[in-house]
C-alpha cells in the first residue's frame, strides 16, 4: 500500500469516527416535545381513520331502512 493510500485510509477512519461520535450524540438527545405531540396526534388520526370504515361497515351512523 502506497503512502498516499495509507493517508487516505487514515483520513477516512478519522471521518468515520467523527461521524459515528456525532451520530451517537444526536441519538442520545431527547425528542422535542412538539414532535412527540405531533406523533401522538398523527397516531390518533390514523386510529380514528381505521375505525371509521369499520363502524360504517357495521351500520353505525346510518339509518336502517
Amino acid at each position: 500500500m502506497g503512502d498516499a493510500q495509507v493517508r487516505q485510509a487514515s483520513f477516512q477512519n478519522l471521518i468515520r469516527r467523527a461521524l459515528r461520535d456525532h451520530y451517537a450524540a444526536v441519538m442520545a438527545e431527547p425528542i422535542p416535545q412538539r414532535w412527540v405531540d405531533l406523533l401522538n396526534r398523527l397516531a390518533e388520526e390514523e386510529r380514528s381513520a381505521r375505525q371509521a370504515p369499520a363502524k360504517r361497515d357495521r351500520g353505525f351512523g346510518h339509518s336502517m331502512s
